[in-house]
């Protein structure tokens, strides 16, 4: 997947020949008397004095072998959105609806120190200059392609649109809806009952009593760790390194997503291929709707991928994911006699990409079902998205994706929003339709104009559909 995607990006490799005589290389005479030729070219690139390079005791863990080359991959892409949508109490609001600008800013090394062994790290902006730890992670090839093993952090091996979540790859602005509309569920809290959660419908939330949600707003505030930035730009300089931001980690009383929004799981995973065949299965922190860095569970997430090309352009793929969503300890501080490992989130997806000339189809199919103490019955929602892209010239294509969320019904005995029904879906049904057109300005610039509607249905008597529709025009240059 990693291979695939440094491929797309166009990433340059700078290969640097290290033997164990590099420990000598440090000391500037020693550099410009014995490792001359072997730097030159380098030195010549970049310009950089290598006697004062602070990371040289990264270079060091190297020279333990005199036959290893490693070879370190460097990509990156910039992004610039301008982004004006609603202002509806809706999750799927934009800055409140506030019309403007926003960077995003990635940058990916990926360390090969022999054919067998590798370090991949991905650094990102959000919305500015703090960066973000999103992935760190080690592989090794145990059988070739056949079996690897990596451990870290990296992305959920789920459906086939998280290895195309970037820019460059992404036709269009959003994902599709299933990893971005929050529910009313969290995992700090369990609603006491059916009412509690059909009254935090549609507001991303699950403030399911106000005392409750302010004390955990406070904890995690202080204990996540994601409370601090990585490295901070202040008055044109950069600060001392605090607390590692990692990137979409569920805080405060946020609902959960069927799928994080770019999912990466802190665990370990065995994948490989042969034959058209491709297979991943591991073990990691969490769940998809709460991938935590730190386990917050006692029940640990399994998950598992399998994928066949049965025809040139046909890709099919299943996925399945079973983990604990709640944090054990914010809940057992508010339930001591629940066991919250009890409680799980189940995912099975089905996903179809199929290519012919200048047409591109994706579709992804995703089934969640979540357990909750005091819900009779369990928690369902049935996602689909539907996305095609067609080339019109070598530079210009369009693209539209359709997406749609349903959920389960509940029991809706006291009737809540006044409306005669006694059984209610727990949250609102929702659709999405978006459309745009990307012009490739050159081989690693790319431009793109979107338009995204969003619709949300069954609303309480007398409400309407949120404003909260969105048009964004988006550069990005990747290489």
């Amino acid at each position: 997947m990693r291979t695939a995607t440094n491929e797309k990006l166009g990433l340059f490799k700078v290969k640097l020949l290290l033997f164990r005589q590099i420990f000598f290389l440090f000391g500037c005479p020693a550099l410009r008397d014995q490792g001359k030729a072997m730097v030159s070219a380098f030195v010549h690139a970049v310009r950089v004095s290598v006697c004062r390079l602070p990371f040289s005791f990264f270079f060091l863990f190297f020279a333990a072998s005199a036959a290893s080359q490693p070879t370190i991959d460097l990509g990156g892409i910039i992004t610039v959105n301008y982004l004006d949508g609603g202002d509806g109490k809706s999750p799927l609001v934009h800055n409140d609806g506030l019309p403007g600008f926003e960077l995003v800013g990635d940058l990916f090394m990926n360390v090969r120190v022999s054919e067998e062994a590798s370090a991949f790290v991905e650094l990102e902006t959000v919305r500015g200059w703090n960066v973000q730890l999103y992935s760190g992670s080690l592989t090794y090839k145990i059988s070739r392609d056949r079996l690897k093993i990596e451990a870290g952090k990296f992305v959920a091996p789920f459906g086939n649109f998280l290895p195309r979540r970037f820019a460059p790859q992404n036709f269009l602005y959003g994902f599709p809806l299933h990893y971005e509309y929050r529910t009313g569920l969290v995992t700090n809290d369990v609603p006491d009952n059916n009412q509690d959660l059909l009254k935090a419908r549609g507001a991303g939330r699950g403030d399911y009593n106000q005392p409750s949600a302010n004390a955990h707003i406070d904890f995690s505030a202080s204990e996540r760790t994601m409370s601090k930035p990585f490295l901070t730009v202040a008055n044109g300089q950069a600060a001392a390194p605090a607390q590692l931001l990692t990137g979409h980690i569920v805080s405060g009383n946020d609902g959960v997503k069927v799928i994080a929004k770019e999912s990466y799981i802190t665990g370990v995973q065995f994948f490989g291929s042969f034959s058209g065949f491709g297979y991943s299965v591991g073990l990691a922190n969490g769940a998809l709707s709460n991938p935590a860095d730190l386990n917050v569970s006692k029940r640990p997430m399994i998950f598992g991928r399998l994928h066949v090309q049965p025809a040139i352009g046909l890709k099919i793929g299943v996925s399945a994911a079973s983990g604990g969503y709640l944090n054990h300890q914010l809940v057992k501080s508010q339930h001591s006699d629940l066991q919250p490992e009890k409680y799980a989130q189940h995912v099975a997806g089905l996903d179809v990409e199929y290519s012919r000339g200048y047409l591109v189809f994706f579709g992804e199919g995703v089934f969640s079902r979540w357990q909750s103490p005091f819900i009779s019955g369990d928690l369902d929602a049935l996602a689909f998205s539907v996305e095609v892209r067609y080339k019109i010239l070598p530079r210009l294509f369009v693209a539209a994706r359709y997406g749609r969320l349903d959920f389960s019904e509940i029991a809706d005995a006291q009737d809540v929003d006044a409306d005669g029904k006694l059984t209610e879906p727990w949250e609102f049904p929702v659709w999405r339709l978006e459309s745009g057109a990307g012009y490739y300005l050159s081989r690693h610039a790319l431009l793109k104009a979107v338009w995204q509607i969003n619709r949300t249905q069954e609303l309480n008597p007398g409400s309407d559909d949120p404003a909260d529709d969105l048009v964004a025009v988006q550069m990005t240059v990747f290489y």
